[in-house]
């Protein structure tokens, strides 16, 4: 049995004992190379644009353009959006409550909005030993109509845990910095951080003014300028959302050859307001 028809089967398992039964025989009927390619969820764009059931989605405009009829309501995106090999999770039956709070108000999730994060582990050059730091980044978004990436949270630094890496960080801080991390930025594993951990930055431009004023963000921005932090690379990425009321999930990439693949929720808690307001500030390392 290959891994699309394992999905099937779980969700077809999944559904009969809490999803809805009709998106098992939905999703049974998508088995083509094609109908893999468009279900996968590509980029965290495509994810929120999916669980929003945009109209302008890449999915819906691929059908379209295939000149084959998109029958899926939102109800169908939102359990697409799920890791479905996770049985664990999906013994939830709560999920079937999010799925309806969501499609029934209708509740939409924003890119440029706050409250949602991306969560990596930054593999440093520390002081001439490769180690590792947890690093969390929020939007910034403007009256004006920009946004950015700002780091919002730093963890403790850590022996590194992946193999040892060839990446020479000083050809990309020998070259002119951009002053903002762009949005676009987390599809190249925040590639741009080569620039962040460097001695000439401004801080502001790339750290929270929260985080620059507490003790633990001024100790790393500390090292950052005095050359002792040095970025390699980004590893372990995931987004967190706290965006919808009274949930908060968390968003992991799978890659797999199956309807069931790509950027896809893999943990997701119902909590209530004060929790919710006690996690987040945890989300942030601080």
């Amino acid at each position: 049995m290959n891994k699309t028809h394992k999905i099937i089967l779980l969700l077809i398992i999944v559904c009969g004992s809490g999803f809805n039964r009709s998106y098992a025989q939905y999703f049974t009927n998508l088995n083509k190379t094609e109908d893999i390619f468009n279900y996968e969820v590509k980029v965290i764009d495509e994810f929120i644009e999916r669980f929003n059931d945009d109209p302008n989605s890449f999915i819906r405009k691929t059908y379209k353009s295939q000149k084959k009829p998109f029958t899926a309501g939102r109800e169908r995106l939102l359990t697409s959006l799920f890791n479905l090999a996770n049985a664990n999770m999906l013994k939830d039956t709560s999920l079937n409550d999010f799925i309806r709070q969501v499609a029934g108000k209708p509740e939409l999730i924003h890119f440029t909005d706050g409250h949602w994060y991306a969560n990596i582990v930054a593999v440093i050059n520390y002081d001439n030993k490769e180690m590792e730091v947890p690093v969390v980044l929020d939007i910034m978004s403007s009256k004006e109509g920009w946004s950015k990436w700002m780091i919002a949270g730093v963890g403790e630094i850590a022996p590194a845990s992946a193999g040892k890496s060839n990446i020479n960080y000083k050809e990309f801080e020998a070259k002119k910095a951009p002053t903002y991390i762009s949005t676009s930025a987390y599809s190249t594993d925040f590639v741009e951080l080569h620039y962040v951990f460097a001695t000439n930055i401004d801080p502001k431009n790339f750290f929270e003014a929260s985080l620059l004023n507490s003790e633990q963000g001024k100790n790393f921005v500390s090292l950052v300028k005095n050359g002792k932090i040095h970025f390699l690379y980004a590893r372990n990425m995931t987004f967190s959302f706290f965006q919808v009321n009274n949930w908060i999930f968390n968003v992991e990439h799978f890659k797999r050859q199956s309807l069931n693949s790509g950027w896809l929720i893999n943990d997701i808690r119902k909590v209530s307001a004060t929790e919710k307001v006690r996690l987040e500030n945890k989300q942030l390392l601080r």
